[in-house]
């Protein structure tokens, strides 16, 4: 079944170049993970592996887990929201998490342009507290999309 999908960032230990690799389960089963690329080895560093949502942006971008995403709620008139995409385990699905009082949002129908505007590599960064790192992040890796 190849819908299973991941995402998967490195940082290359030496130069701290990041790297994006996108595999279906069908790719990671065929062959040992150091034969599909390089990034597999010592010389990288495994920052997040995040499956993909199973839906596209407005513009054809998959959907993964820890994108930050903006949109539409019909349930808001129409208001222009930003959230992060997280796995909710209680709900079984994934949900937008703005981080606000109102908790998570299911991904429904009520959900209008859906636009993928940043990967979510930055929270490594942000963990570091390296915020002149996030730039370079945003340049190299091509997490910021918006």
């Amino acid at each position: 079944m190849d819908i299973i999908k991941i995402r998967y960032t490195f940082r290359h230990k030496g130069s701290g170049n990041i790297e994006m690799k996108w595999y279906s389960i069908g790719q990671l089963e065929e062959r040992a993970a150091a034969k599909l690329s390089p990034v597999f080895s010592d010389e990288y560093e495994l920052i997040s592996r995040d499956l993909y949502t199973g839906l596209k942006d407005e513009n054809g971008r998959m959907i993964y887990e820890g994108d930050v995403v903006k949109f539409k709620s019909v349930y808001y008139e129409n208001k222009i929201m930003k959230a992060v995409v997280k796995f909710n385990s209680s709900l079984g699905s994934f949900v937008f998490d703005s981080g606000d009082d109102q908790g998570p949002w299911r991904m429904d129908a009520s959900m209008r342009e859906i636009e993928v505007t940043c990967i979510e590599i930055l929270s490594y960064w942000r963990l570091q507290n390296d915020t002149s790192s996030l730039s370079r992040v945003g340049r190299r890796g091509n997490a910021l999309l918006g």
